[in-house]
């Protein structure tokens, strides 16, 4: 016969007695602080080894295709921001750590890793960003973990109205955010979960329809406020992969082809409950 039970990280035991044996697991990280965990700025993935909690996280960043942006002399998440004269235009590098203190402070008000993109006009294309738990010291190939309690914010996802792009001075398009949020525990997909506004948040820039799917209204805008900023709470459901896709939800191929750059910071605040599991079987 096999049961589970929850009880407060710290007390991992091994008892083996007239056949009872108790097994502990970890199976949640800590609170996470951006700041004790460096992200290089540009960088697509970064895999971190929580030994307290005996878990790794990799995070990953990528997008549907391997077209650069134009112009091709920046790396693909990064984009020209400022006005003519060209002088003042200056580089905006991602993925990166976006907050107070920072290479940036764009977006929301916590510490959050920050994603900027601008594709080639007339192509829509989606950034994707992988979060996957697996034991420790496995990287992101390793034995999945599924992790309970799993909660983290999305900041930014706001509307901006066109403008003229800084290098090329070509005119660019409106600019709306979506973020569809996608789980899976062990290979089966999660459905149980949920999208709000920041507990700070009282006029949202945004509309959550689905469950899953948070897009910008028309003429909403978010700047280094909590606005924008989308909570996913997964709550009692283990989650091993979580995907955010960053959409934008304004493109056109015929009125609207090419918008401004976009950009949303990500995974602020994350945290799930520092538990830990315990398996018992009886012999």
């Amino acid at each position: 016969m096999r049961n589970s039970i929850f009880r407060p990280k710290g007390l991992s035991i091994l008892i083996a007695v007239f056949g009872l044996a108790f097994v502990s697991a970890a199976s949640a990280i800590s609170p996470w602080d951006w700041s004790q965990h460096p992200w290089p700025t540009g960088s697509l993935a970064q895999t971190y080894h929580l030994v307290e909690d005996g878990i790794d996280v990799t995070i990953s960043v990528s997008t549907t295709t391997l077209e650069n942006p134009i112009p091709p002399t920046l790396p693909t998440f990064a984009s020209w921001d400022g006005l003519s004269p060209l002088a003042t235009c200056t580089p905006v590098l991602s993925p990166n750590l976006d907050g107070a203190g920072s290479p940036s402070n764009r977006f929301g008000t916590n510490l959050d890793l920050g994603i900027v993109y601008d594709p080639a006009a007339s192509r829509d294309q989606s950034v994707l960003i992988d979060i996957k738990f697996t034991q420790l010291n496995s990287g992101p190939n390793g034995p999945a973990v599924a992790i309970p309690n799993f909660k983290f914010e999305i900041s930014d996802v706001d509307w901006s109205a066109g403008g003229v792009e800084c290098i090329r001075h070509t005119s660019q398009g409106f600019r709306r955010d979506q973020v569809v949020i996608t789980a899976m525990n062990h290979g089966v997909e999660v459905t149980d979960f949920s999208l709000s506004p920041s507990p700070a948040n009282t006029s949202p820039t945004f509309l959550i329809e689905p469950y899953n799917v948070a897009t910008a209204i028309v003429g909403s805008e978010s700047n280094t406020d909590e606005k924008g900023t989308v909570v996913v709470n997964f709550s009692s459901t283990p989650v091993t992969d979580v995907t955010i896709i960053y959409n934008e939800a304004g493109y056109d191929l015929n009125t609207n082809n090419d918008p401004g750059y976009r950009g949303i910071g990500i995974l602020g605040g994350m945290t799930s409950l520092p538990v830990e599991l315990m398996d018992f079987s009886i012999e």
